[in-house]
């Protein structure tokens, strides 16, 4: 007869075997991606499916090849059937808990948002947001100003000519208009949330994607891990049937495919001040921005490096930091007073603001690469370490997620 140790035993055997096996074969598809990347054309302007002919496009020209779609899927499926699980089993009874608390102190279903002033203050300056910002007129105050953004984003959401005073000191909102009028304190988080959203972090997956081409195109392949999921992911998440920003399925966020993709060409007014060095995510930003120009540089790698700053920098620490300030954060999401938009929050926070510490996202993590495969990645992580470890820690080598 087996008994249980035999049994533990095989067990192990059959896990390793077929962890050995998964292994090799994504190995391959990722050598076979890689080369197939890198005999793809670049893609032109004129391939756009949106937009107008003077427009630099994202997610265009020739779709990624089928290699690094099954790497993309495969490596990143069981990562989101795991948030899907935390969302449904976990997130979901905690929502309806603040629902019902809710009820018995306001006798009405509803629910209402929980940030602060603090929190929004926090969420601006780890942002982009602080990039955008420009002094006060009142002493230690800063502003932000959205412009218009595309007509096609959602009425109730629609960020267009917000502006926000903030206080340093106090960290706190003074003041937040809406064209011009008041806005109530219950729909700031949406209109902020929503520029970063479909705005300025567009801007990043733009920057990204075509960081992720230009690696391809000159065959790099001390930069690969740079070009690796980038293509494939940028594709479904703004043209697959299920992306949570595609319309019609349980998991749609409503927000407008089209106009987060217009508003990728709606230019962010960066305003570099040295009163902005200590923020912490500017300051980071800066001083990281200048440190990869020299490792560029000193291994010879002729790329755009606004593109990989984007593509290498911006994106992981952006992610990061939405992960901190929104995981624990309800609001309503596309500007609505029903149950329903307040939950679509959780969705997003679960689903796209990601964590980064996970098993999966770890193997991509800049500081986990081989050294002697990918030495420039090495280089880079050592002197990041040395101005923000905890951020030089979260870099992921691409816009993967």
């Amino acid at each position: 007869m087996i008994n249980c140790m035999e049994i533990a035993v095989y067990a192990s055997i059959t896990a390793f075997a077929c962890y050995g096996l998964y292994t090799s074969f994504m190995n391959v598809m990722r050598v076979k991606g890689w080369k197939s990347a890198k005999n793809a054309e670049w893609p032109v302007t004129e391939e756009a499916e949106i937009g107008g002919e003077d427009k630099i496009w994202l997610f265009y020209g020739p779709q990624t090849n089928f290699c690094q779609n099954l790497d993309m899927l495969m490596s990143h499926s069981p990562l989101f059937i795991l948030k899907l699980i935390d969302l449904f089993v976990v997130r979901r009874i905690k929502f309806l808990l603040e629902v019902v608390k809710f009820y018995f102190r306001n006798k009405r279903w509803t629910i209402e948002s929980n940030f602060s002033e603090r929190d929004l203050y926090m969420l601006v300056i780890d942002s982009p947001m602080i990039i955008i910002a420009t002094k006060g007129k009142r002493p230690n105050t800063f502003e932000i100003r959205i412009p218009q953004l595309s007509l096609k984003m959602r009425k109730n959401s629609d960020p267009s000519h917000l502006r926000v005073v903030l206080n340093s000191e106090t960290e706190t909102i003074e003041e937040a208009t809406l064209n011009g009028n008041h806005l109530e304190d219950e729909r700031v988080p949406t209109f902020l949330i929503m520029a970063l959203v479909l705005w300025l972090h567009v801007h990043t997956h733009k920057a990204a994607e075509n960081s992720a081409r230009e690696i391809a195109a000159k065959g790099m392949d001390l930069l690969e891990p740079s070009n690796r999921y980038v293509v494939a992911l940028t594709h479904g998440l703004f043209y697959g049937k299920f992306s949570p920003i595609t319309d019609g399925h349980p998991l749609s966020l409503d927000l407008g495919r089209n106009a987060g993709i217009e508003n990728a060409t709606i230019p962010i007014p960066h305003v570099f001040n040295t009163w902005k060095m200590k923020f912490g995510y500017y300051k980071f930003l800066m001083k990281s921005r200048k440190i990869l120009k020299k490792h560029l540089n000193e291994f010879n790698l002729n790329v755009n490096a606004e593109n990989l700053f984007q593509n290498l920098i911006v994106h992981s620490v952006d992610h990061y930091f939405f992960h901190k300030h929104l995981q624990n954060r309800i609001w309503s999401l596309d500007g609505g007073r029903s149950i329903r938009s307040y939950w679509r929050s959780q969705v997003f926070s679960r689903l796209s603001a990601n964590h980064l510490n996970t098993p999966i996202l770890n193997e991509e993590k800049i500081c986990h690469l081989n050294a002697d495969k990918y030495p420039f990645y090495s280089a880079l992580y050592r002197d990041l370490a040395t101005i923000d470890k905890e951020l030089a820690d979260c870099l992921i080598a691409s816009a993967s997620f």
